[in-house]
């Protein structure tokens, strides 16, 4: 004795299947849209290649004893920028203040953190210093 398939069951879990396989091809799909674009996006903003000449202007700055870390950076980061300016480069100051944004936005999120002005401050020099956000010609 065999028993009756219900049809309308066994055609409902089948439509549950398939619908279940298209909302996982889907979701792949759009995940690895959303990795390739966020890929890309750093890869348009790339700077100028590492000057040689500059970096080592930036490290002949020798700390004196009344030096702070945020005034030798400062110190540093301005012989830097001299020199990429002679070289033809203009830093990117929208790419300077966004990532600016970004940190503050971070430091202040972190509970107990502190005031981040000194941190921020470091981290703009640090910047500064950075040949991404340098570009050529002038702006």
């Amino acid at each position: 004795m065999t028993l009756p398939i219900d049809t309308d069951t066994h055609d409902t879990m089948r439509n549950v299947t398939l619908h279940f396989k298209l909302l996982t091809l889907f979701a792949g799909s759009a995940t690895v849209a959303l990795m390739t674009a966020c890929g890309m996006r750093d890869s348009t903003r790339a700077g100028v290649p590492e000057v040689a000449q500059c970096r080592q202007a930036a490290k002949a700055i020798a700390p004196s004893d009344f030096d702070t870390r945020l005034t030798l950076l400062r110190m540093r980061a301005d012989a830097y920028s001299a020199c990429m300016q002679e070289h033809g480069y203009v830093i990117d100051e929208e790419e300077l203040e966004r990532r600016m944004l970004h940190k503050e936005q971070v430091k202040n999120s972190e509970p107990l953190g502190g005031d981040p002005v000194f941190i921020l401050a470091a981290y703009r020099e640090e910047l500064r210093m950075n040949p991404d956000l340098w570009r050529t010609g002038t702006r």
